[in-house]
């Protein structure tokens, strides 16, 4: 499973006004006080139609949002899902206020560019979305789908490469990737899933082409981020290269056990079999045996755990992928879908590690430093 993922403007710095939402309506969108005065009547109508549109969301599930283009579902599931996102994120924008900050007209199109301020912390993302005009209504469309064809395209096996034109690809690379791909189609015993693979030079880039000025993801220290779209058969890499087998094992288990598989366990399959930020699961193993020498980790607690050692080693999917290696080399992948199959709730977790490895959730500390004398 982001993107991503995940531009400091002077506007954050501005007073916060609003000028079309009063306290007695049901007003969501915020105008950026610098413009409010400059916008005319389509630009106002388009500003509507996206208060509409995060009117129309529900917090029971995903739907698809009011005055988006039903076109846009012929070449990608949930276009708006990175909205949608932050409505479920922040109890339903009560918790995160959108303020438009533009609406810009180029060409053909508009772009809309919204800032999405957290209460009590500061700027969560600006993110952009385009904006036709069809037959007298306005339409949104996804600002990544809408710009796809600038990439150039690369059939490799089962894969589709999307990369820029100044990107030389790296046929070793991609045809590794695809082998891959077959060797992960035959231990989960189904067909080779066809999927695209866009190559993106780093995560800033990577969160510009997805439509985003700002979120958090596009200014870490390693510029390595990528993700698997399930909903897409997608994977976005931010890291310039062809191969990213970490990403690809998300499409396999969100393919097989998305409705029942716990995060954890996801993260910890991709991990052994595909590695995480380039390193192997040894490794990441052998790093964290070192780093227990001197230091203490919260096992208990190990789903709550955001703790990266040796700068880019992530603790979390070390632990989960030592559980899964170990459940496969105690029965094989039939296990491991015992693993996968017992729900994604923090209680199915715990259940699942007890029921098939008779690991109780106090006796995690013991069994990770004794499994990692291994390393």
């Amino acid at each position: 499973m982001i993107l991503g993922k995940y531009f400091i403007y002077c506007i954050i710095f501005l007073q916060i006004s609003c000028c079309i939402g009063k306290s007695q309506d049901t007003t969501i969108v915020e105008i950026n006080v610098e413009i409010k005065d400059w916008l005319n009547s389509k630009e106002l109508k388009i500003i509507k139609r996206f208060d509409d549109c995060l009117k129309s969301y529900s917090k029971d599930g995903y739907t698809f949002g009011a005055n988006w283009s039903e076109s846009q579902l012929n070449i990608c599931n949930y276009p708006d899902i990175e909205i949608y996102a932050t409505y479920v994120q922040t109890n339903g924008f009560v918790d995160c206020k959108p303020m438009v900050l533009s609406v810009q007209k180029i060409d053909s199109f508009y772009v809309l560019k919204t800032a999405f301020f957290n209460k009590n912390k500061g700027l969560k993302s600006i993110y952009n979305i385009i904006i036709l005009e069809e037959k007298g209504e306005f339409k949104f469309y996804n600002y990544f789908y809408f710009f796809k064809d600038k990439f150039l395209q690369k059939q490799i096996g089962k894969i589709k490469y999307y990369f820029n034109a100044s990107h030389k690809l790296d046929t070793l690379e991609a045809n590794k990737m695809s082998e891959f791909n077959k060797e992960l189609s035959q231990l989960f015993r189904t067909s080779e899933i066809f999927f695209s693979y866009y190559i993106h030079n780093n995560s800033a880039e990577l969160c510009r082409n997805l439509g985003f000025d700002y979120n958090v993801t596009m200014f870490d220290s390693f510029q390595k981020a990528a993700f698997a779209d399930v909903n897409n058969n997608t994977i976005n890499a931010g890291i310039d290269k062809e191969y990213h087998p970490h990403e690809l094992v998300h499409l396999y288990t969100n393919a097989l056990y998305g409705s029942t598989i716990h995060r954890f366990f996801d993260e910890g399959m991709a991990t052994f079999l595909g590695g995480s930020l380039g390193h192997s699961l040894d490794y990441q193993l052998t790093t964290l045996k070192k780093y227990l020498k001197t230091n203490q980790v919260d096992f208990f607690n190990i789903l709550d755990a955001h703790l990266i050692i040796d700068e880019d080693v992530n603790i979390k999917y070390a632990v989960s992928g030592l559980i899964c290696k170990v459940m496969f080399e105690k029965e094989g992948v039939v296990g491991l879908e015992k693993l996968f199959r017992e729900g994604n709730t923090t209680q199915d977790f715990y259940n699942a590690l007890e029921k098939h490895l008779n690991l109780k959730r106090n006796d995690l500390e013991l069994f990770v430093n004794k499994q990692i004398q291994k390393y």
